[in-house]
């Protein structure tokens, strides 16, 4: 898939020696491991963030469909990576190890901060649109990371609930019990 420039059709490296640019995606996936070392060493430096081996799967998973999004070009908010199973993963993970809901951006983030550095570093910049849709992608699995993380935690309060309600029933049936008893 190519980029339409000035009715031009340009693809791959031929955009960067046009635009003097490069796409995203090409530097996301030619610079795949050194980017995913640098997001997985950002986001388990967080302070209360475990990042067992599903939590890379996740992240990586979240890369893949940022580099998809960006390479499709669209940025109709469907193509966003927004409604994947890694973001809602992220967002239960999070909770469940105990890190609060608005450190959840920091994890995601860590992409958009090892992009920018990479690039700094090899002297590299990207066309406004492909950051549109980075940016977008990136917002969109934090939206859905902390909607299930939200999700959860909700469910969680509900059943801490119901156990609490469920102990005073016990304690009040027992207590009337007792009351009968005594006055029987």
């Amino acid at each position: 898939m190519g980029k339409v420039t000035d009715g031009l059709v340009i693809a791959g490296a031929s955009f960067a020696k046009a635009t003097g640019m490069a796409r995203i995606h090409d530097f996301m996936i030619a610079n795949r491991a050194e980017l995913l070392r640098r997001v997985c060493a950002s986001a388990a430096s967080l302070p209360g963030v475990d990042l067992g081996a599903d939590q890379h799967r996740a992240l990586e998973e979240h890369f893949e469909l940022v580099v998809q999004a960006v390479r499709s070009g669209d940025t109709d908010a469907t193509a966003l990576p927004g409604n994947s199973e890694a973001a809602a993963s992220t967002g239960i993970r999070q909770f469940e190890s105990g890190l609060r809901a608005r450190d959840i951006p920091l994890i995601f983030g860590a992409l958009s901060v090892a992009l920018g550095e990479l690039a700094n570093e090899q002297g590299v910049s990207f066309p406004a649109i492909d950051y549109g849709i980075f940016d977008g992608s990136t917002d969109a699995a934090i939206a859905k990371a902390i909607e299930s993380y939200t999700e959860h935690a909700d469910s969680a309060q509900d059943e801490r609930e119901a156990a609490l309600l469920g102990s005073l029933a016990h304690e009040l049936r027992n207590d009337l019990w007792s009351a009968r008893v005594a006055y029987d």
